[in-house]
């Protein structure tokens, strides 16, 4: 059969030009920023089972008392990863209906915003890079976060989200399922360290100028 080299690269961002950003990433605000990516694929549909929809109001419970026990005065920020392209449409997947449920349970919301513009992708790396520390349902999300060296958490609730933190023995996740206030006080204190976030971030963008380099050379062969 036709034999064809393979080749393993990190994922695309890991390859971006960020033009203006100028390495090592300034260090955070001295406020404390919590910057929460909510995911709505985790919103159950009106005929889903009901183990799902008892696992999103174990989260979303779970979640607002962690926000009040263990982020009390700090500024906290829900921001969309995937929207429509309008303020007022709502796409098949849009991730501001993601925070209403949590916020309703919040003690102590003045602190609390929620951001509803179209998602873009240099105002949310802004935010990542002035976060104090992100918590992400999103795989791009966890992965912005390690190139812009801002502290992150994922929550997992796939395996690929997942084998992106066992890949690099990374114990900064928590699984969405059975989430609670502990386990994510777990995953904040197994934070890697900043330096191991660049060194992730330099080897994922030289694995691609590699990339860029043999695919140059077999186009033009």
């Amino acid at each position: 059969g036709l034999q064809c080299p393979m080749y393993g690269v990190p994922d695309l961002f890991f390859g971006t030009e960020w033009p203006g950003v100028n390495w090592p990433i300034s260090s955070p605000n001295a406020a404390p920023k919590l910057l929460v990516l909510g995911n709505d694929s985790v919103i159950p549909e009106r005929d889903d089972a009901q183990w799902r929809s008892d696992a999103w109001h174990w989260f979303t419970s779970e979640f607002a008392a962690a926000l009040d026990r263990d982020y009390a005065g700090w500024s906290i920020d829900f921001y969309p990863m995937c929207t429509s392209d309008s303020a007022r449409g709502i796409a098949p997947e849009d991730d501001r209906l993601f925070p209403a449920p949590i916020v309703a349970q919040v003690e102590e919301r003045s602190t609390l915003r929620v951001f509803n513009d179209p998602v873009d992708l240099v105002t949310l790396a802004a935010r990542i890079d002035h976060a104090s520390l992100v918590i992400s349902l999103r795989l791009h999300g966890v992965i912005l976060s390690t190139i812009m060296e801002t502290p992150h958490v994922g929550i997992c609730m796939h395996d690929k989200m997942m084998s992106y933190f066992t890949d690099r023995d990374w114990k900064n996740r928590c699984n969405y399922y059975g989430f609670s206030s502990d386990t994510l006080k777990y995953a904040v204190a197994a934070m890697p360290a900043v330096d191991d976030m660049d060194a992730r971030r330099r080897d994922g963008y030289q694995a691609w100028q590699n990339m860029s380099a043999i695919v140059a050379e077999k186009l033009s062969l």
